[in-house]
Formats: C-alpha cells, sequence, structure tokens
C-alpha cells in the first residue's frame, strides 16, 4: 500500500516565529514605550539627586550650628587670613565626612585632579557684589575685610538670608574647579545655582537651617532682593 508525505504546506502545519511585519509593530511599541517612559525614568533620577544634595546641606547646617556654639555664634570666614577654608572648619565638626561636599549633579566630577577631594559648594561670601557695600554684610565675611557674622544675624527683610549652595567651578570656560580646602570657587560671588532640574534653579541653606529648591530668577543679585546679605543698619 502507498502512502502520501504530508506537505510542509498543509493546512496541518504549525506556523512558527515572527514574519518581518510582526517584528516592526513590535519594535515600533517598543520604542513608543521607551519614549513615554524615558522622560519619567530622568525627573525620578533628577528627583532623587536633589534629595541626596539637600541632605548634604543639612548635614553642612548641622555642622554649622555645632561650630557657632564654639565660636559665641560666629560663621567662619569664607577663607581666613591663614587660608582656612569654610569647607576646612565644617569637616571639623563633620567627622571627616568628605563626601557630604559632593552634590550627586555636579557637572565637573568626571574631570578632577588626581588626589584632590572635590567641593561641589560654596558659601555665601568673597566677592561684593554691589556697587556699594554700605551697611550690607555677607554672612561668611567678604573680600573688602568685613567679617562673618553671628548666626542669629543672618536675616533680612525678605526672609533668612542664604548660605551655602552649589557652586563646582569652571564656569564660562575657566580651567580651575572648587576643591576642599583650596580658594577656587570658594565663595558664591552672587551667583545663583542652576544644577538641578534642567538649568532651572538650585538647593539652598538658609540662615534658619532650612534646605528648599529656589529658582534661579528668585535669588538673582538686584535691587528687589536680599537673600545674599544682611543690612547690618537695620
Amino acid at each position: 500500500m502507498a502512502y502520501s508525505v504530508p506537505s510542509k504546506k498543509s493546512a496541518g502545519a504549525f506556523h512558527l516565529g515572527f514574519t518581518l511585519i510582526e517584528l516592526l509593530v513590535v519594535i515600533a511599541i517598543i520604542g513608543i514605550l521607551a519614549g513615554l517612559l524615558f522622560p519619567a525614568i530622568t525627573a525620578a533620577l533628577d528627583r532623587g539627586k536633589l534629595a541626596r544634595c539637600s541632605g548634604n546641606l543639612r548635614e553642612m547646617g548641622t555642622a554649622l550650628v555645632n561650630l557657632t556654639l564654639d565660636t559665641n555664634g560666629a560663621l567662619p570666614w569664607f577663607i581666613d587670613s591663614n587660608d582656612v577654608t569654610w569647607d576646612t572648619r565644617l569637616l571639623e565638626y563633620m567627622g571627616d565626612a568628605r563626601d557630604v561636599f559632593i552634590c550627586p549633579s555636579d557637572p565637573e566630577l568626571s574631570d578632577l585632579d588626581s588626589g584632590k577631594d572635590p567641593r561641589s559648594y560654596a558659601c555665601n561670601g568673597g566677592v561684593v557684589q554691589v556697587s556699594n557695600i554700605g551697611s550690607l554684610r555677607y554672612p561668611f565675611g567678604d573680600t573688602s575685610g568685613n567679617g562673618p557674622l553671628g548666626l542669629d544675624q543672618v536675616e533680612a527683610r525678605t526672609g533668612p538670608v542664604l548660605l551655602i549652595s552649589e557652586r563646582p567651578g569652571r564656569e564660562g570656560g575657566d580651567s580651575v574647579r572648587g576643591y576642599i580646602g583650596e580658594g577656587n570657587y570658594v565663595g558664591l560671588n552672587g551667583q545663583p545655582s542652576t544644577y538641578h532640574l534642567d538649568g532651572r534653579g538650585g538647593n539652598y541653606l538658609f540662615g534658619n537651617m532650612s534646605v528648599s529648591f529656589e529658582p534661579v530668577e528668585v535669588v538673582e543679585v538686584s535691587a528687589n532682593t536680599d537673600r545674599f546679605f544682611v543690612d547690618i543698619s537695620q
């Protein structure tokens, strides 16, 4: 008796794998989902960096309070006559926790000098940014010789004065950046932070020890803001 061999194209054959069209449809769906999820993932990562930075500033605030208990309430110089910087003074009250001075949003962390500890933050002191300093004072002192304020003085008419924020350095093509114990970018010099949320602003530690994100336009030095200085005549 003769038997017939079933054809590969018979009705009982199974269809395995994807056709080219089906594969393209799957790839397109994956691409659409990735496009929808990527901004959300990026935003979540940015928020995480913002939170870590806030934690760093709170630790610095605690160290500042403890330091002022030993200095009759006075904040440290941005850099004193012995070239001791404000961050070096704070480390004495932080158990030498140098990583606290690194902001996760610091854009210059991929290019560091060997053997140095990066500092992503600067204090509110240094170069005077107003045309007539008069009775205005910066919390950590200034280059005109006016010394640091007491912690109980850092209040302005619009609220608490800012103390510390991000300013790692290498601005405008500058080749240097901030390192712990060094004078480069040791002071904010009136520069608002732009290191969070796509350059919209930065984190700030204020004189009342609160930490908050502030947009650039809120803290820019102008005739209508006094977040950077205290008028000691009032």
